[in-house]
């Protein structure tokens, strides 16, 4: 009884007001993004065949390979020309956007 009573004022008091940490300060998002660089690198040089152990494992257990989509979408040659020989001082041009 005790716990639903608190769930019920907890519910109202959030509910009809504006956001408790409204105000709190934000770290930037630079710092976050760099934590989390940082955790992921600690993760994979703590063991660097996780991943790899992670996909047999799926294949033995006898999982489906993931799916591959088509790309039907093709760059023609010219542009790819374009871009090999183009003039490093020479900015490239602009295109208007299309609406």
């Amino acid at each position: 009884m005790r716990i639903t009573s608190l769930l019920l004022v907890v519910a109202l008091a959030g509910g009809c007001s504006e956001p408790i940490l409204k105000n709190a300060p934000h770290p930037p998002s630079s710092h976050v993004a760099g934590v989390a660089a940082a955790a992921a690198t600690a993760v994979t040089l703590a063991n660097p065949d996780a991943a790899a152990h992670k996909s047999e494992e799926a294949q033995r257990a006898g999982a489906p390979p993931p799916r591959t989509t088509a790309v039907h979408e093709t760059i023609p040659a010219d542009v790819l020309d374009r871009l090999d020989h183009a003039r490093p001082d020479t900015p490239p041009p602009r295109v208007a956007p299309q609406p």
